[in-house]
């Protein structure tokens, strides 16, 4: 049943009056209709309420456009305008009797949304600090009539917002100031103007309360740490040197300090560590005053002032404290700002000059304050390193070795009353010790040099290792060459020639950095000559160039743009072949850098060159045609002749008669036939033959790729397919000999950059 009422009469009973007298409908309003077979749908009809009575704002009045219709597609606003609010800024204003302000009224700030879908409005008040009175949502969203409409459905609509218009909605003259920017392009774009935003007055009310905001707040007693502090700078100090020079007094001397500032309470500890062995404690950990005028009398430090204390001692006591703190000294402490590299701190009338600080503390200086200058400051020396400048060193004389054992054990049984063992170097075994496949072993081929001719046709393998410096030659030994082998010196640690054994001074040994390609080394009266080195030793020279300086391509390029300079037409011209430079065999290099530079450069470094210039034709390792070969020697020499039945089983494992299987099922074929080629060999063919990313098998293409009785094929030499045809072989880098390297001379003419300068200087 519907009452209505006067805006002006209160909603009580006997205020209303009921217009529906005589009702006989009383079922309840509906929203949606039926179309087809029972669909229901929204319409945007009039609905009638309870007693055939039109819903409240279903009746809306609406102005008529001053714009033609367009030709467009006609949809309810809930679709065009959905999500579409119109925002306001405005305020109204309520009388209010506030004793302590004498505020005659108070302004009330709020936010009008109105909702373009259906033309509805929401009134909100922001939340403001201290307001005094209740905020948030004034008015719920929904349609809201006219204050002097009466019974009729006139709703305020769009036409009604703009700034600077008042609307009355329920009892409350809200004025609006402003909109935002969607709101004023909406608008503007339906033709009406939207004035410049107007000022928002000021409420008296919380003008006052900001006054009493602003007033300095009571000053706490015995504030606590925080706890963010103490998780942030626990376990952190910092670490600065000092010294205190008090040889002025009688008896005094340099003290050398340590100085502690923890972080985390602001609290200094000051150490004496003149004698390492003696240190002893000047300061104890706590702040450190910057002025002192004489011991404080009791209470004083105290951080509070007792004004009255309730209560006995053996009770619960209650004390009042005071809150203005008039008792409590305000006193200046060193912080971490006035602690720096020079600075002198005053510890209770002793003079610290600060000369240098640790890691940390310079980290923490840099990101703190910015500071990058952290040079330490000079000091006096102390007393004992005076008495050790002025003391003459003393060198005792270490008697010549007497042959037993190593120089370095007898040395040390020289040095010291009681013996004991040589202290190894484990940092340099740890760093270079075999880890894995990874050898740290540097191999050489050597030729001695005698004057026995078969003595010079000997060679040998010398192996430096890297972990402790030992060297071992072996003797390498050709088939039916009549020499057993074997060592010819066994590991150890070998001394350079031309030593005085049985002298004073220490041995100097033998190191990588005597062993490189082209040099000639004495190892215990036998002379060797370096004639190459394994592609691991090559290659670990050139990964570390700053331990072998020549394998450094930039230092040898360096040298050789040095010496072709003055004559880069003649050797650039040699190379020469038409009208483009050609790759060259590494021996035709060689011997032209030779020529041009001789004894000055080793062959090290032209193999350097050579390596990094190398010009190289990417192949397959193992051709198709090589494979198919091999395969039909070792199926004709094992006698295998099943390959019709190897036919069958491919049928067999093809129920869709496509003629192709996956490489696991050709797999499982040919060793379920017992094809005798092992299975190294066996994967490597599947692999060849294999099409496509997953390798699908080809089943007519297999059986006569086998097959060795419809095709015959050259025979090859026997090899150890399950050795050669590994994975670890053929994933294995390819060994770069000298003999088949060939050098790309225009990537080298490149690198020396020596064709501009010419150009340069003929223009």
């Amino acid at each position: 049943m519907t009452m209505n009422r006067t805006v002006q009469l209160p909603c009580l009973p006997g205020y209303s009056v009921n217009t529906n007298v005589g009702q006989t409908r009383f079922h309840l309003a509906h929203h949606f209709d039926f179309i087809h077979k029972g669909v229901p749908y929204l319409t945007e009809k009039k609905k009638p309420g309870i007693g055939g009575v039109p819903l409240p704002g279903s009746d809306q009045g609406s102005y008529p456009s001053i714009y033609a219709r367009g030709e467009v597609s006609e949809l309810p606003p809930w679709i065009i305008y959905d999500k579409h609010i119109l925002a306001f800024d405005g305020y109204y204003m309520e009388s209010a009797d506030c004793a302590d302000f004498k505020t005659p009224y108070s302004v009330h700030k709020v936010k009008v949304l109105f909702y373009l879908e259906d033309g509805t409005i929401k009134v909100i008040e922001p939340q403001q600090m201290n307001s005094g009175t209740p905020q948030g949502c004034l008015i719920k969203r929904h349609r809201i009539r006219y204050a002097d409409s009466g019974h009729n459905d006139e709703f305020y609509d769009i036409i009604d917002f703009n700034i600077g218009k008042e609307l009355q909605l329920y009892g409350k003259n809200i004025t609006l100031v402003n909109c935002d920017s969607f709101t004023r392009i909406f608008l503007n774009r339906l033709g009406i103007p939207v004035p410049d935003p107007m000022a928002m007055p000021e409420d008296p009310y919380m003008k006052e309360r900001k006054k009493i905001d602003n007033v300095q707040k009571r000053k706490k007693v015995n504030v606590k740490k925080t706890v963010n502090r103490f998780l942030e700078m626990d376990n952190r100090i910092l670490s600065f040197d000092a010294y205190w020079d008090d040889s002025q007094t009688e008896f005094g001397y340099v003290h050398l300090l340590k100085i502690y500032y923890y972080l985390i309470d602001d609290t200094i500890e000051i150490s004496d560590v003149t004698d390492p062995d003696h240190t002893f404690l000047i300061s104890k950990r706590g702040k450190l005053p910057k002025e002192y005028f004489g011991l404080p009398q009791p209470g004083e430090d105290e951080p509070v002032s007792l004004l009255n204390v309730l209560g006995g001692v053996r009770s619960k006591a209650r004390y009042v404290v005071d809150p203005l703190g008039m008792g409590t000294p305000h006193k200046q402490y060193y912080m971490d700002r006035d602690i720096a590299i020079g600075a002198v701190i005053n510890s209770y009338g002793r003079r610290f000059v600060i000369f240098d600080c640790d890691s940390f503390t310079k980290d923490y200086y840099r990101l703190k304050f910015g500071m990058d200058d952290f040079r330490p400051f000079p000091r006096p020396p102390t007393a004992k390193e005076k008495e050790m400048a002025s003391t003459k060193k003393v060198d005792i004389p270490i008697p010549p070795y007497n042959g037993f054992g190593t120089y370095e054990d007898s040395l040390l049984n020289c040095l010291s009353v009681n013996p004991f063992a040589i202290v190894k170097e484990y940092k340099q075994f740890f760093e270079l010790d075999k880890v894995g496949y990874d050898s740290r072993i540097l191999r050489f081929s050597a030729r001695m040099i005698s004057n026995n001719e078969l003595g010079n046709r000997r060679k040998f393998i010398l192996s430096y290792f890297l972990c402790d410096d030992t060297l071992q030659i072996n003797d390498h030994v050709p088939r039916n060459s009549g020499y057993t082998g074997g060592k010819l010196i066994a590991r150890r640690k070998v001394l350079k020639h031309g030593q005085n054994i049985y002298g004073t001074k220490p041995h100097e040994y033998v190191t990588y950095e005597d062993l490189f390609i082209g040099n000639i080394v004495i190892i215990e009266d036998f002379t060797f000559y370096l004639d190459g080195a394994d592609e691991y030793a090559l290659k670990y020279m050139e990964q570390h160039p700053d331990k072998f300086p020549r394998s450094n391509i930039r230092l040898v390029m360096d040298k050789l743009r040095e010496a072709v300079k003055p004559v880069y037409k003649q050797f650039a011209s040699q190379f020469l072949q038409g009208d483009n430079f050609v790759p060259i065999p590494y021996a035709t290099f060689r011997n032209a850098v030779k020529a041009l530079i001789g004894d000055k450069i080793t062959d090290q470094e032209i193999i350097t060159i050579g390596r990094y210039f190398r010009h190289t034709i990417e192949k397959e390792p193992y051709p198709l045609e090589i494979l198919q070969r091999l395969a039909h020697d070792i199926l004709r020499k094992e006698l295998f002749i099943e390959f019709h039945k190897l036919r069958e089983a491919f049928q067999h494992f093809d129920p869709d008669k496509t003629g192709y299987v996956t490489r696991d099922i050709a797999y499982s074929v040919l060793r379920g036939c017992k094809v005798p080629l092992d299975v190294e060999f066996l994967k490597l063919i599947l692999e060849r033959l294999g099409q496509g990313e997953q390798c699908i098998i080809c089943c007519d293409e297999i059986v006569e790729f086998l097959n060795y009785r419809n095709k015959e094929l050259k025979p090859i030499p026997p090899i150890n397919t399950s050795g050669t045809f590994s994975w670890l072989n053929l994933c294995r880098p390819e060994t770069l000999s000298t003999e088949t390297l060939q050098v790309s001379i225009s990537g080298i003419l490149d690198e020396l950059q020596l064709e501009r300068e010419l150009k340069q200087q003929c223009h």
